[in-house]
Order: C-alpha cells, then sequence, then structure tokens
C-alpha cells in the first residue's frame, strides 16, 4: 500500500478484522498545506487558490465529522441515541456541525469557534462557486476597433470578481482562516478529552480509532501502544515522497 489506512480491530487482545479505506481526510490535509505553501511563494497562482479552497474545505468537514463523531461517541456511550444522533448529524452542513462541536468547548473556545465559522462562510460559498461553476459575460467596453485599442484591452483589463477571490492577499486570508478552524477544532477536541480524565495519548486513540502514523506499510508498532487502544488504531501508509514533503511543512 503506498497511500491509504489500514484499520487493526482488537477483541480481548486479539486481531479479529483488518481493514482498508481511502484515508481522504490525510490525503486533503496534504494537498491544502501543499497549495498553502504555494500561495506564499507564488501568491497569484490561481491553480494554487482553487487547491486551497477546495482541499481546504474538504479537510475542515472530514475533520470535523472525525471529532464530532468522537466526541459524540464518547458522551454517549452505550447509549441507542448515539447511533440515530450522529446518522442524523452528519448529513448536516458544515457550519452546524461547527456549531454542534463548539458546545463541547468552554465558553472562550466556543466564542473563537464561532468566530471561525464567521470568517469560513465566505470560503464555503466560494467553494461552492467554484464546484457549481456558473460564469456570465461582464461587458467592459462598448468597442474595439485598432490593434492598440485590443492589446491595451488584454494589457489592462482587470481579473473577473471570482480569479481575485483566488489570487493574491484575499485567497491567503480564506487559507488562513482554513488552518486557523482546523486548529481550533482539534484544540476543543484534546481540551474536552482532557476534562474528562484522559490522557494525550487516550484521547489520540479514541479520534475515530485514529493512530493516524505517517509510516511506511513494513513499519511495526509496539504491543505497549496497541494495548492502549479501546479496540482498534489505524495505520495511514503514505508514500516516501509524502512523508518527506510533510517534513518540511512550516504552515
Amino acid at each position: 500500500m503506498e497511500d491509504g489506512r489500514l484499520k487493526f480491530q482488537f477483541v480481548e487482545g486479539k486481531v479479529v478484522g483488518v481493514y482498508i479505506s481511502a484515508d481522504m481526510g490525510w490525503c486533503n490535509e496534504r494537498l491544502f498545506k501543499q497549495a498553502r505553501r504555494g500561495l506564499w511563494r507564488k501568491s497569484n497562482s490561481v491553480e494554487h487558490g482553487i487547491r486551497a479552497i477546495l482541499f481546504g474545505c474538504f479537510w475542515l468537514e472530514a475533520h470535523c465529522n472525525e471529532l464530532l463523531g468522537v466526541l459524540l461517541s464518547h458522551a454517549l456511550e452505550g447509549s441507542r441515541l448515539e447511533n440515530v444522533l450522529w446518522k442524523r448529524i452528519k448529513r448536516w452542513r458544515f457550519s452546524d456541525k461547527l456549531e454542534v462541536l463548539g458546545a463541547f468547548a468552554d465558553e472562550v473556545e466556543a466564542s473563537r469557534l464561532a468566530v471561525n465559522g464567521c470568517n469560513l462562510k465566505k470560503v464555503f460559498e466560494l467553494r461552492d462557486r467554484i464546484v457549481h461553476f456558473k460564469d456570465e459575460d461582464q461587458q467592459i467596453t462598448d468597442s474595439a476597433s485598432t490593434k492598440e485599442e485590443i492589446i491595451r484591452l488584454f494589457e489592462e483589463s482587470p481579473d473577473p470578481p471570482l480569479i481575485c477571490e483566488l489570487k493574491g492577499k484575499a485567497v491567503r486570508h480564506h487559507a488562513s482562516a482554513i488552518a486557523s478552524c482546523g486548529r481550533r477544532m482539534t484544540r476543543i477536541y484534546e481540551q474536552n478529552m482532557a476534562r474528562a480524565g484522559l490522557s494525550e495519548s487516550e484521547a489520540g486513540a479514541l479520534l475515530r480509532r485514529n493512530l493516524s502514523a505517517v509510516t511506511s506499510p513494513t513499519s511495526q508498532a509496539s504491543s505497549s501502544e496497541f494495548e492502549s487502544s479501546r479496540d482498534t488504531y489505524l495505520i495511514s501508509a503514505v508514500s516516501d515522497q509524502v512523508s518527506a514533503c510533510e517534513e518540511h511543512d512550516t504552515s
């Protein structure tokens, strides 16, 4: 396996199932970070802007689902309400899920997450405009009868509004809002688990049973690591090239 996720299910210390899945959350996060780095190197690249918006939003949605699913499972463990509630919530819009996630935070973090949510409203609208692209021609002049006039139009015509949102300062602001929200959601999860008395390693194990260790398929995890999980661990196997790229990610 070069990319993807191996899932080991344990019952009473024994492996009772091994599963594979496409780990799109990791892929989307990596692609977003790569695009964000590209924006700082070449801010007027509309290609980097499109990737940052699309994969950033995809990553936030997957990350929110993962965190919220674990928080609900931990809060409602053993209750029939857990599955019923999650089946409903996972179909909601990202903004509604983010509001539910905020209910697990203290007052300060909930307020900050709400600000993140407001900043992301325009980002998700932009994502939808890209995905469901529709555009209309906008007239900028009545005539262009000479060669010089045509050349001047090529050189001096402004970028269309959508392109302006995907370049320069505007898209860097959007990318920063995405990254900030991702960090905020993770912080809320960690603080909630800490209040519940879980250590950092136990909280990580609960994260959708997500030991998303960036490792090669041949890497070995220690028995103590496996024993610290309740029932399941996930190992994400990624290519050496991607691992090297992530090591240099300073965003």
